[in-house]
């Protein structure tokens, strides 16, 4: 979301600097976007959405709608875009949020829920699906790029141990790929095929996929 939220955690952050990468380029990539969010601020009307024009609408009992809700946030991604206008505090808030980032990340390379706890590797896969959606973009950073290195071994290293654990209680003759296919899907997505294949534990969930696919 856009509508400025209270950010202390690492996904938080991630999500920030997510947002922020990509209503820059928005702007960036449509400026006849931009050229109309500097038309409306020059107006000085505020922003609304199709529903509160609707002045019928606005005598019927909808809060209990997602109607109004919807509304809401239409309004406020509108008005929260508005801030990509000053490319040099949304720049300066993106260094702020990648250093602060990289402060959380754990020693094992991995990101936890809170600050200072056991890295989790739900946390980590968000983390790094965020930055392969801003590779995607083109949108790439050398911090950004060192995270997502070492949380890329914190996730192979997460993907191991289980493995390990998943041989010693289950007939792998039989067993058929869950969760796990996030995990090699994001790990493809950083790391060389022909690297990970040299892994027991992702070679495993990988031919495994591919038997079902």
């Amino acid at each position: 979301t856009l509508n400025g939220a209270t950010i202390n955690t690492a996904s938080q952050l991630m999500r920030r600097i997510y947002t922020d990468k990509m209503g820059l380029r928005i702007l960036e990539d449509a400026p006849g976007f931009k050229k109309a969010l500097i038309a409306q601020l020059a107006s000085g009307n505020k922003f609304q959405s199709k529903l509160q024009e609707n002045e019928e609408l606005k005598y019927v009992l909808l809060q209990a709608t997602p109607y109004v809700g919807m509304a809401k946030a239409e309004v406020l991604n509108y008005e929260g875009l508005q801030k990509f206008l000053n490319t040099n505090n949304v720049t300066n808030e993106i260094t702020s949020d990648i250093t602060a980032l990289s402060l959380q990340q754990n020693n094992d390379g991995g990101f936890a829920w809170q600050k200072d706890f056991r890295s989790s590797p739900y946390i980590t896969s968000a983390i790094l699906k965020d930055i392969a959606r801003l590779k995607q973009h083109g949108i790439e950073t050398k911090e950004l790029t060192n995270i997502a290195e070492k949380a890329t071994v914190f996730i192979l290293k997460d993907l191991e141990v289980n493995y390990q654990l998943l041989k010693k209680r289950t007939n792998l003759n039989n067993y058929t790929v869950g969760s796990e296919l996030h995990t090699i899907s994001i790990l493809s997505y950083f790391m060389k095929k022909e690297d990970l294949l040299k892994n027991e534990a992702f070679k495993f969930y990988f031919d495994k996929h591919m038997e079902h696919w």
